[in-house]
């Protein structure tokens, strides 16, 4: 007798564990597996990233050229006044990113042809010949819009000669080379070709080819 009733302890015993382990392994209703849980924190993490760079773009939005050039617009006036502030313009240009060039670019043509400015201002021709680092885009704009008008005066072409000679950079020279010795033009074509661009090339050959004033065409 005491034999079966141990059996019979047993056998319970026994059901009691399968019970409890069957308990264990079912999962309640509206619940995913244990093993396929994880996702929602980590869609959480990944939103969460991609609104801190979004944030971080928006803080690094470079400013556009018209908002540049809005910036800069009295500061160019300023400088049309006192040319002595051209220095500074120009130090600024060649430090700034392309939006803001790009509006310092729109004025260039205005302030080189100012009153307080023009083709013979001491300070114009001083930068000319020595210009800041990375200025030399808009010194460009500047000399292009100068030399459009009339025949360059000698004291602008002897400051970009004085830069050619320098620096062996033509592009500075290119703008005034209509008043240049049409031997000395000979002299810089191969120059012209390797150092300017395809459209600074069209722009040399439509000054080259063209009376301005009373300076003929150096070419036909």
């Amino acid at each position: 007798q005491q034999h079966d009733e141990a059996k019979q302890e047993q056998r319970q015993a026994s059901g009691n564990n399968a019970g409890s382990q069957q308990q264990q392994h079912q999962q309640p209703e509206g619940h995913l597996p244990s093993d396929m849980q994880g996702e929602g924190p980590a869609a959480a993490v990944v939103a969460s990233q991609q609104e801190q760079q979004q944030e971080h773009q928006e803080e690094e939005l470079k400013l556009t050229a018209e908002v540049a050039a809005r910036h800069c617009m009295l500061f160019m006036a300023l400088c049309a006044q006192k040319p002595e502030l051209m220095t500074d313009l120009l130090e600024v240009y060649g430090q700034a990113g392309p939006e803001a060039r790009a509006g310092l670019d729109r004025f260039a043509a205005a302030l080189a042809n100012a009153k307080g400015v023009g083709s013979t201002n001491p300070q114009l021709l001083t930068l000319i010949k020595n210009p800041p680092a990375g200025s030399k885009g808009l010194l460009l704009h500047m000399l292009h819009a100068l030399a459009d008008q009339a025949l360059p005066p000698q004291s602008l072409v002897a400051a970009c000669v004085a830069n050619y000679t320098a620096t062996n950079d033509v592009q500075i020279l290119a703008p005034v080379l209509i008043a240049l010795p049409k031997n000395d033009v000979i002299k810089l074509l191969p120059q012209l070709v390797t150092q300017l661009s395809k459209q600074q090339l069209r722009q040399v050959y439509k000054k080259l080819t063209s009376a301005t004033g009373q300076q003929q065409a150096h070419f036909k």
